[in-house]
Formats: structure tokens, C-alpha cells, sequence
């Protein structure tokens, strides 16, 4: 192989690599470059793509996640007609989770993520931006009694996080948290699975 056909073959395994050190990612490009502005224009194109496709891939992780949250799961029927009896519309599934058997959950925590985020009007998106207390919203509980509860919005390094704080302890492996209106008013509804 020629010196330059292996320097062609460097190139072009640069270009395939998925993610690496900056500094590795610099070493690799200086032997392939022939030039000061072909090292830039290489270094340049490459970080570029690796950006893009790291939002790629974590676009498609969040899809996958949301897509999974949103397979059509029912709402169970007493849940529906409690709902149906207060004049209740709009029912969104907003998350579903897992907790240890045992654990007690006086907070529900909700990664934007995982979510889907049509639940909240702009006026709500905007109040909980502000707001550190967050919103008071009423709540149906696992025993279908109401409640008051208080939903707030943290920001965090690995993104926004809603945290749905609950007046009592519930105590189950799996819950699932609905939203619905009351005219135009938010409220929720937290169902717990076997």
C-alpha cells in the first residue's frame, strides 16, 4: 500500500468513527491532513457530525421512551368514571414508573423525557418557569378521594425534571399518572398497578 492509498484508507476511518477524545479525534486528523486548512476543515467536519448525531441518537432515545409511555394503556374504568362524574376532560397519560415494592412515595419525580409534555398549557409551561413553589393542581387519589397536590419544575444537568409532590405516602410497584381538565383547570389523577 502506498503511502498515500494508507493515508486515503486513514481518512476515510476517521470519518466512520463514532466518538472518541478531542484529543485523540486531533491526532488522528493531523496524520491524515495534508495542510494547516485541511486539519481544521477535517477537525471541523468531524466534531460537527459527532454532535449531530449524539442529539440524534439521544432525539431518538427520548422518542423510544415516549413512544413507549404513550402505548395505548387504559385508564381503569372506576378511574374514568370518577373523572366522567366531576366533568372531567382532556385524560393524558403523563408517565408511568416502577418503584422497589416497598418503597413509600410522598414524590412522584417525572424527567421531561420520559413525558408527555402536551399535558401543560403554555400559561402552566410558563407559571412553573417561575414559579419555585409550583402550581397547586387537584388530585385523585389511588383511593379516589381528592386531594390538593403541588407540581413543580427543577432544573437539572441531565435536563428538566417536573416533581409531582403528594400529600400522603402511597406504597406500590408500579403507578401511573394522569392528567386531565376540569374546565380548564388541571388536575390529575395517580393510578397504582398490582
Amino acid at each position: 500500500m502506498t503511502p498515500e492509498e494508507r493515508k486515503k484508507k486513514r481518512l476515510e476511518d476517521l470519518k466512520r468513527k463514532k466518538c472518541a477524545s478531542f484529543e485523540k479525534i486531533l491526532e488522528e486528523v493531523r496524520a491524515v491532513a495534508s495542510s494547516k486548512e485541511e486539519e481544521e476543515r477535517l477537525l471541523k467536519e468531524r466534531i460537527v457530525r459527532d454532535l449531530v448525531e449524539f442529539h440524534a441518537r439521544k432525539a431518538a432515545k427520548r422518542l423510544i421512551k415516549r413512544e413507549n409511555n404513550e402505548e395505548e394503556k387504559e385508564m381503569p374504568r372506576e378511574f374514568k368514571k370518577r373523572i366522567s362524574e366531576m366533568e372531567g376532560t382532556d385524560v393524558v397519560l403523563v408517565i408511568q414508573k416502577q418503584y422497589p415494592r416497598k418503597t413509600g412515595l410522598s414524590c412522584l419525580s417525572i424527567p421531561e423525557t420520559e413525558t408527555r409534555l402536551d399535558f401543560l398549557n403554555g400559561m402552566e409551561k410558563k407559571e412553573l418557569q417561575v414559579c419555585d413553589e409550583g402550581i397547586e393542581v387537584l388530585l385523585i387519589e389511588p383511593c379516589l378521594e381528592e386531594s390538593k397536590a403541588w407540581l413543580k419544575k427543577q432544573n437539572t444537568e441531565s435536563g428538566d425534571l417536573y416533581v409531582f409532590a403528594l400529600n400522603g405516602v402511597v406504597i406500590g410497584t408500579t403507578v401511573q399518572l394522569w392528567s386531565f381538565r376540569i374546565k380548564e383547570t388541571l388536575c390529575f389523577a395517580l393510578v397504582k398497578l398490582n
